[in-house]
């Protein structure tokens, strides 16, 4: 007999014993995988897991009509995004639908997408159906039996799950009749699992409320007395309370603590104190937001993505001479959109001593920042668009003004440099 010959007696591979492996390369290996993913695999898994005690950076429970789910970062580069969406927002892509968890006798039907950048940013959605009836109906059918013994029926007479009709788009290949009924479902089994797995509550929140009351009960003590990392308050459709979440927010949640306010919020109103976050991100309009608060405000890193605020480009122009006449070493980062200016450059450069920018400058050897991200996109291709300030302590920053957006909108960044 020719070709080569397998003996069955040959011995059998032996399995790779993953979680044999000392803690530290273990520990290295796993960061390089989707670990909620592996954890997913049993029990074992979960426990070896557990066990190594690895470092998480942020932990943010998403709860928002806009977004539900969670968030995790894992130093140094790993980041997954977990979101549940009904089954009725997505007619036109469930085929994309293809991977499938299932816990606690219930299915996750789940779409993974990966960064191509990043193959450790990892972005999941998972379904549930907000149509499911509280008890699924039961219909007969009947089934031809594979062997009918003597005396006995040919067929088969079972109750199975009555399919539900969908009209207008097809269920995802791996949809089944035990998915869950709705979102809260699915938080209450993922968010205790991550809390098992790296034994820690979460250390952010994306929250949106309606009453007064329900905003106390939760605000207070969680966000006020607790130690979070990041705060989002989202605009919550029917509510006329806007304005007390919002001074709440901007008057009580810690200096540290990352403040985020997502719109739209109702109403026009003024907030003339300094701003006392050092870390904010305004994704609603803020049409009190001047250049006082700019320049009386001590913010790391402040990001305006409205239109809808009374901060020119001349006011970006005379914030960033202030800074380089200050000594302080606070500031990292200015993100703002501006609308409708002609002559951009001339009004924020004004009388600014600028350099090219410098192309050799190390990126590895400076903290990194979302708005790090912004100018290594840039650097390659248009560093025109780039300028360069240095302060007389040595102090370096760039300016980046961005090509017209649609509604004439143009994006200016004002990034400061600080070294490792």
């Amino acid at each position: 007999m020719n070709g080569r010959r397998y003996s069955s007696f040959a011995p059998k591979p032996k399995p790779f014993r993953l979680f044999a492996l000392p803690d530290l390369p273990l520990i290295r290996i796993l960061k390089d995988m989707d670990i909620i993913d592996l954890a997913l695999c049993s029990y074992k898994s979960r426990r070896a897991i557990k066990s190594l005690r690895i470092k998480v950076d942020t932990f943010k429970v998403n709860d928002s009509s806009r977004n539900r789910g969670f968030e995790l970062s894992i130093p140094p580069n790993i980041y997954i995004k977990w979101s549940f969406d009904d089954v009725l927002e997505h007619k036109q892509d469930c085929g994309q639908f293809t991977a499938k968890y299932t816990l606690n006798d219930i299915d996750f039907p789940t779409r993974i997408r990966r960064n191509e950048d990043n193959e450790n940013e990892i972005t999941k959605c998972t379904l549930y159906n907000s149509t499911k009836p509280e008890e699924t109906p039961l219909q007969e059918v009947f089934e031809l039996a594979p062997r009918r013994a003597k005396g006995k029926s040919y067929y088969v007479r079972k109750f199975v799950p009555t399919p539900q009709a969908f009209p207008g788009f097809r269920l995802p290949p791996t949809w089944s009749q035990n998915v869950s009924g709705d979102y809260e479902t699915a938080m209450d089994i993922f968010i205790p699992l991550v809390k098992y797995l790296f034994n820690m509550e979460p250390n952010g929140y994306c929250m949106e409320f309606k009453w007064e009351k329900d905003f106390d009960a939760f605000f207070y003590p969680t966000v006020v007395r607790g130690k979070l990392k990041i705060f989002e308050l989202a605009a919550a459709q029917y509510s006329f309370s806007d304005v007390y979440f919002m001074r709440s927010a901007l008057q009580f949640v810690p200096e540290n603590t990352k403040l985020i306010l997502a719109g739209p919020f109702a109403g026009y109103w003024k907030w003339e104190q300094p701003l006392k976050q050092k870390y904010m991100e305004f994704q609603c309009g803020v049409p009190w937001l001047t250049l006082e608060h700019l320049l009386n405000s001590n913010f790391k890193q402040l990001t305006v993505q409205s239109q809808h605020h009374k901060i020119s480009a001349e006011d970006i122009g005379i914030f960033i001479q202030n800074w380089t006449n200050r000594s302080d070493k606070e500031l990292e980062c200015l993100d703002i959109n501006v609308f409708n200016v002609q002559d951009i450059h001339r009004k924020v450069y004004g009388m600014l001593s600028l350099m090219n920018y410098n192309k050799k400058r190390k990126l590895e050897d400076y903290k990194r920042i979302k708005s790090t991200s912004i100018i290594q996109e840039n650097a390659a291709y248009n560093s025109s668009l780039m300028r360069e300030i240095k302060r007389k302590d040595g102090l370096e920053a760039t300016i980046f003004i961005s090509n017209v957006y649609a509604y004439q909108r143009r994006r200016v960044v004002f990034h400061v440099w600080h070294l490792k």
